[in-house]
């Protein structure tokens, strides 16, 4: 009887080590749209995850990061120019521009299921 105790005990021992096991033991999510989340918020993706689908949606998260930054940064600027001076009309230019790109990284992001469509359109809101 103690035999099938201690072995309950053991199994027992073992499950809650599993329960409690640390988030990098855990399986990673490789999943494409894990890289997308995981770069919009600034977090670094998974070492593990080296598919191609994973890869391109960090790379595609990072490119929108840098036209928002570039963006921010473009109106940063604009508002420092005289509304008619020609750097004025060739920042507003760039700016159009940059919406543009940031637009087409928005589809495709919905297109591979990166994001659903009314997270897309939350943020063009929020950009203009």
């Amino acid at each position: 009887m103690s035999f099938l105790r201690s072995t309950a005990a053991v199994s027992l021992l073992l499950l809650a080590a599993c329960a409690h096991a640390p988030k990098e033991r855990m399986a990673a999510d490789c999943s494409p749209r894990d890289a997308w989340e995981r770069v919009r918020a600034g977090e670094a993706t998974q070492p593990a995850c080296d598919a191609e689908e994973y890869q391109r949606a960090a790379r595609l998260a990072r490119e929108l990061g840098g036209l928002e930054a570039q963006r921010a940064q473009l109106d940063t600027n604009l508002a420092r120019l005289d509304a008619g001076s020609p750097e004025a009309g060739q920042t507003r230019r760039r700016i159009r521009q940059i919406d543009v790109d940031i637009e087409a990284i928005r589809g495709v992001a919905v297109t591979r299921g990166l994001v659903d469509n009314d997270q897309a359109i939350g943020s063009a809101d929020h950009q203009q």
